[in-house]
């Protein structure tokens, strides 16, 4: 497959299809108790059925919906409550801390991360618990002032739909080259430090030259909306 993680689309449509369907037919008020339902009834069948034979079965039941369900949850936080001044500072500090002792644990134990990527569980409830604390850490720490972002930030969460679709092949050539060229010695740091800024720019291009375009068409090929004249007092 050329695009590597073209697999999470898959999840994507299930998520956006969900979320169709609660705006259209469920009222706002017990919307989140869908959601908790819904998460419940992942739970309860993927332990029922294990692993499943049907693609389809599959994709409705896997554990990665409890990571769409953990934004949710941030949405609800942030919507409806205020947590300590301090509290970004320590989820922050929790976040990193966590994913530091998955690092050092698969570095000393398991070598790879496969352990974690190939089991349905250990996916969701390590790296999606590690996204949401940190999330969840730089929201509060914006909302209390503690930290300010840089505008030009906002420009990297424009270009992300497109860093995300092409970053995994930005990152194969990079670690190529690098291999190549350090047959011997290839640290995945220097790929790093080198891959970042070169996904940044890659992403960055494709926005400009290729997802605007692609807007922009789409959107001048959508009929015009009307809208309606102003009744006279």
């Amino acid at each position: 497959m050329l695009l590597l993680q073209g697999w999470t689309l898959s999840y994507e449509l299930y998520f956006y299809l969900v979320f169709f369907l609660l705006l259209l037919l469920v009222p706002e008020r017990i919307a989140p108790w869908i959601l908790a339902l819904w998460g419940i009834a992942v739970l309860a069948l993927k332990l029922r059925i294990g692993l499943s034979p049907s693609a389809l079965v599959q994709l409705l039941i896997t554990p990665s919906v409890l990571e769409f369900l953990a934004g949710c949850i941030l949405f609800h936080i942030y919507r409806r409550s205020r947590l300590h001044p301090a509290a970004g500072v320590f989820l922050l500090a929790a976040s990193v801390l966590g994913l530091a002792a998955i690092i050092l644990y698969t570095a000393h134990i398991h070598v790879t991360p496969y352990w974690i990527i190939d089991h349905p569980w250990r996916r969701p409830l390590l790296y999606g618990t590690f996204a949401t604390l940190f999330l969840l850490a730089a929201i509060e720490l914006e909302r209390t002032g503690i930290i300010r972002y840089l505008p030009q930030l906002s420009s990297i969460g424009d270009w992300s739909y497109s860093i995300y679709l092409s970053h995994a092949l930005v990152l194969a050539v990079i670690a190529r080259l690098i291999t190549h060229l350090l047959p011997n010695q290839a640290p995945i740091l220097l790929i790093a430090l080198i891959g970042l800024p070169a996904v940044l720019i890659v992403g960055r291009l494709s926005y400009l030259y290729l997802e605007l375009p692609l807007l922009h068409l789409l959107y001048k090929s959508a009929p015009p909306r009307k809208i309606p004249a102003k009744q006279p007092a």
